[in-house]
């Protein structure tokens, strides 16, 4: 384990020296993991530019004036959107790329345990997967001329790093295999096995995949099952949730120290371009023989195929 007075230390060498001008993208910042790594950031860059992507402006106009009080000479953005959606994330890179031409960082940390089962958006794609994996990398594609203007790209994910062991090739989208376990390894997999595909084409991008362990978060807004969820369920839910809370606060990482270890894997020259996999702790995640030969194999083409067909999909719904 990195020790978190040693994440803190390189995190204050790196403040020193005074990185200036960088422009930021955040998806999944306006509360969380997401929220700490941003606030984090802004006490160790100069004069940053922060495009914040969320849906509620009225929580956005409160957090703001907190991050404000990190970052005096901090430009803030925020881009209102529901990046549950394929559209959604069209228009908010669109709206991002109007204004900046480059960008240096990408955070990613959008989604939720899918506990309370499935969940359709209104372009039926399942919405724990489109927030984990399929509106995830459609920001890094439709964000790609502008990261490429970078001299030093860097995009973090945060979701499920060292649980990309497997890949279903024969039901890709989990149409017919959804199960918690299978949605967890699936777009853990495919998101890892991306990265790859565009690390081979994008030799100066840095992309790291991280684990973040058990964080206490706001799960107060998170999805609940809804009345079309078995009776038993909805009733057992909430006494379940707080058991989880129970055990989680014993071994949870706090949320201030888990924004630290991220905005130290987003800043840290030590992790040069190429794809990384890390733990809470900072350590690189285990080593996955069955990632490395999905690489060697090229099965990162099949998954990319794939992914650009469901949002054509997704797309071609009719549905707003």
């Amino acid at each position: 384990m990195v020790a978190i007075a040693a994440i803190r230390a390189q995190n204050a060498k790196f403040a020193a020296q005074k990185h200036a001008n960088k422009v930021c993208v955040f998806v999944g910042a306006t509360n969380g993991i997401g929220e700490s790594t941003l606030k984090a950031l802004l006490t160790l860059l100069s004069s940053p530019t922060i495009y914040v992507v969320g849906r509620s402006a009225s929580r956005w106009e409160v957090q703001h004036q907190q991050l404000r009080q990190l970052n005096s000479q901090a430009k803030f953005n925020f881009v209102q959107a529901e990046v549950a959606t394929i559209r959604g994330v069209d228009e908010a890179c669109k709206q991002i790329t109007a204004s900046a031409s480059k960008v240096d960082y990408l955070c990613m940390s959008a989604g939720y345990f899918p506990i309370v089962g499935q969940i359709k958006t209104p372009e039926g794609l399942e919405q724990c997967f489109t927030l984990s994996y399929w509106s995830r990398i459609r920001f890094l594609h439709n964000l790609l001329p502008a990261l490429q203007q970078s001299p030093r790209p860097r995009i973090l994910s945060i979701l499920a790093a060292g649980h990309d062991t497997i890949l279903r090739e024969d039901d890709m989208g989990l149409e017919h295999n959804w199960t918690i376990p299978n949605f967890a390894k699936q777009s853990s997999t495919m998101k890892t096995l991306t990265f790859h595909r565009f690390a081979a084409q994008n030799p100066a991008f840095t992309l790291i995949h991280t684990w973040p362990g058990f964080v206490l978060t706001d799960v107060e807004r998170k999805p609940k099952p809804g009345a079309e969820t078995n009776f038993l369920w909805r009733w057992t839910f909430p006494v379940l949730r707080s058991l989880g809370r129970m055990v989680m606060s014993l071994r949870a990482i706090p949320l201030e120290e888990s924004g630290q270890r991220h905005a130290f894997l987003l800043t840290s020259e030590e992790f040069g371009p190429g794809v990384w996999r890390f733990n809470e702790y900072c350590e690189p995640s285990p080593r996955s023989e069955a990632l490395e030969k999905y690489v060697k194999e090229g099965k990162q083409d099949a998954v990319w195929d794939f992914t650009v067909a469901t949002w054509e999909k997704a797309l071609g719904s009719g549905k707003s």
